[in-house]
């Protein structure tokens, strides 16, 4: 394999689910999209990869590039092989496995000097192993598990529910205020905080979540994008009370990803107040 050619392919995976129905009656829809650069050379990663993710059952399309294209990480950075991805199951089921059927799978090689020196760097010709990218992952969340269940309210054998878009928004608001840093976490978190992600070059840091104005209850975010190592895996996020330290607040899982090299993932989130 020549050092002076690119040899990865982008991977596009798109998803689109209907998750319930406003007050209308009209469908909410979460829409995911990722991205990734995956080596297309003699060691025959694309194929059992394609497949992987395909048998995976998270997408509605997995469409390559037909044109080689190197990603952000560079086509020397380090490259860090997926063993395998989550393939999701009813709720309270636990998550089954889809190997990706290869010798070099949960192998990791290291970026090359030039690479180091670099810092990574788009297709620019260079020496060392062919790299993935990572994923640039869009997560439009919907009705986030909140510890505070403000929607409805139960008194003896009454059930209230708000019925006023002006109460609704006045709620979701307040949702909004509370939550002033975002972080990816390595474990799900639940009633304690997951394990937040750490190091890479740029390193990782926990963003702020810059909160639009509500609409019938619902309010999202801007999309933050996170700066996530080699290897690293993005398992849910936390949501903290400050953009550094803080109280941890509430948080709720994601599809597990590992990233094969330095990447980005791009997380929405979306509140929805019944």
């Amino acid at each position: 394999m020549s050092t002076e050619q690119i040899t990865k392919r982008r991977v596009t995976m798109t998803s689109v689910r209907a998750i319930g129905r406003d007050d209308k009656g009209r469908p909410i829809l979460a829409e995911r999209s990722m991205t990734d650069y995956v080596p297309d050379d003699e060691r025959g990663l694309l194929e059992p990869y394609l497949a992987a993710q395909r048998a995976s059952g998270q997408w509605d399309t997995v469409e390559v590039s037909e044109d080689y294209d190197a990603g952000p990480a560079g086509y020397h950075g380090q490259t860090a092989v997926p063993v395998g991805f989550t393939r999701p199951t009813p709720e309270g089921q636990p998550d089954e496995w889809v190997t990706l059927e290869h010798e070099l799978a949960g192998q990791v090689f290291e970026a090359s000097e030039a690479s180091k020196r670099s810092g990574g760097g788009d297709a620019a010709p260079g020496s060392g192993p062919t790299s993935f990218h990572g994923l640039d992952w869009v997560a439009r969340r919907y009705g986030i598990q909140a510890q505070l269940q403000l929607g409805i309210l139960t008194l003896g054998l009454a059930v209230l529910a708000i019925q006023t878009a002006t109460l609704k928004n006045s709620m979701a608001t307040y949702y909004g205020t509370q939550i002033l840093g975002v972080d990816l976490t390595s474990t799900v978190p639940g009633g304690a905080a997951g394990t937040v992600l750490t190091g890479g070059s740029p390193a990782y840091a926990r963003k702020a979540p810059a909160w639009g104005a509500p609409s019938n209850g619902v309010v999202s975010t801007g999309a933050m994008t996170f700066d996530v190592a080699s290897g690293s895996t993005v398992a849910g996020f936390n949501e903290m009370s400050a953009l550094a330290g803080g109280t941890y607040l509430d948080g709720n899982s994601l599809p597990s990803q590992t990233f094969a090299s330095q990447g980005t993932y791009a997380l929405t989130l979306t509140y929805t107040q019944g």
